[in-house]
């Protein structure tokens, strides 16, 4: 893996950052496809979905010195319902954060983004005491389950998705320094 030699930030999205989000969200969607992922199809997130994160001040994206948005996810500090049950067992009861809807622009694919995302996520949970992070993702996509089992996550079981939708969760225990 090639290390990031972006100078990158991170902030909360605006209704500004909308118009790149989706098309970033778009690329994604065609990549999951290609590889016969049968995640983020059918319109998933929607627009209202985006909205609502960016609303909520859940939403944040990842830009570079120049101010090109990189990537976006939306980080929730605190319970997801669809966490509520699981056929499994999440290591831990603690408060945890939530990741959904990471996407990192095509074209800065392979250059570490995602982890340094992870990194950001850990950093604010820890800052707010807080010493679980959570994250779900699609059976079949493997790039996926091995950057969440690479950054040190745990298999815990599956969950259902809002819409019923099987999902493979995952949870790291954070230390709090």
């Amino acid at each position: 893996m090639m290390r990031c030699p972006i100078d990158l930030r991170f902030r909360a999205a605006t209704e500004l950052d909308l118009p790149a989000i989706k098309r970033i969200i778009e690329e994604a969607q065609a990549k999951l496809c290609k590889a016969h992922v049968d995640q983020w199809q059918n319109g998933y997130p929607t627009d209202d979905i985006l909205r609502q994160d960016i609303t909520n001040e859940n939403c944040f994206v990842m830009i570079d010195d120049e101010g090109n948005l990189l990537g976006s996810f939306t980080l929730i500090m605190g319970d997801d319902p669809n966490y509520e049950v699981i056929k499994g067992a999440w290591k831990s009861n603690k408060p945890y954060v939530v990741l959904h809807r990471l996407a990192i622009a095509s074209r800065f694919q392979h250059l570490g983004l995602a982890r340094k995302c992870f990194s950001f996520i850990e950093q604010k949970a820890k800052s707010c005491s807080i010493r679980s992070f959570r994250v779900d993702t699609h059976e079949d996509n493997l790039p996926m389950r091995n950057l969440l089992e690479s950054v040190g996550f745990a298999y815990c079981g599956i969950i259902r998705v809002a819409d019923g939708t099987p999902r493979r969760a995952y949870e790291k225990e954070l230390e709090l320094s």
